[in-house]
């Protein structure tokens, strides 16, 4: 069996940050299923941390962009499917401090690594010297999203796709998108999606995924690249 200080000096490594008091870090991983000691205090503070920072980071690198825009990257950055991203990417999973009744399930659900990502951000505010606490969790905030935070206005309009073609077509094709969407079975028994997109009859994008919102979302970041060539639209640029 592997010793439990081991595993939280690999997992400090992956972190990217020592611990002075690492009972923090232990609490930090402790799932209200286990105990009583749970890390839910230091989820909500991590939150907060987490939130200051992005916000700050947002600030000072989109200096031009109006605030709702800055609140919708913000909403991308700090959401539970990309807290989860962050916790997979780190491998909390394996760390998690979890009751009898999560041990028996295959897997657990990805939302336990993405708490952990803000409960261990708790931690560490309260861990990190105090001269330079803020200093300390942005870096390792930064760190964690930066697979996030690479290229985010295109990801955002990616992400905002269908949105932006419902827009478009209808002020100025007057008409609205139509999907279609089909479901396939792969070899290993998990579902497909295959969907199209079309404004007037005229089919402009193609998506596959393994749900049907995100193969429509492909779909229509595909048709708004094939307007671009066609038109100088102004909401197809940003």
């Amino acid at each position: 069996m592997a010793d439990p200080e081991s595993n939280l000096s690999h997992l400090e490594d992956v972190l990217g940050y020592r611990f002075r008091q690492r009972n923090l870090l232990r609490r930090a991983l402790e799932h209200s299923s286990h105990s009583a000691d749970h890390n839910e205090r230091l989820e909500f503070l991590g939150d907060s941390v987490l939130d200051l920072v992005v916000s700050g980071w947002l600030f000072a690198k989109f200096q031009g962009q109006r605030e709702g825009r800055l609140t919708e990257y913000k909403s991308m950055l700090v959401s539970r499917n990309t807290l989860s991203r962050v916790g997979q990417r780190l491998e909390l999973e394996q760390f998690l401090v979890v009751g009898d009744g999560l041990k028996q399930r295959q897997q657990l659900p990805t939302s336990l690594s993405g708490n952990a990502v803000e409960a261990i951000l708790g931690a560490i505010y309260l861990d990190a010297p105090r001269t330079s606490v803020l200093a300390t969790c942005e870096e390792i905030i930064l760190r964690w999203l930066e697979p996030e935070i690479h290229d985010l206005p295109q990801r955002y309009l990616q992400v905002q796709a269908k949105q932006t073609l419902q827009i478009v077509a209808q002020k100025y094709f007057k008409c609205l998108p139509s999907y279609s969407t089909s479901e396939n079975t792969v070899e290993s028994s998990s579902p497909v999606f295959a969907a199209e997109v079309k404004i007037n009859d005229q089919l402009l994008g193609r998506g596959q995924a393994s749900s049907k919102k995100r193969a429509q979302q492909q779909a229509a970041w595909q048709a708004i690249l094939a307007l671009r060539e066609q038109h100088d639209f102004t909401e197809l640029h940003d």
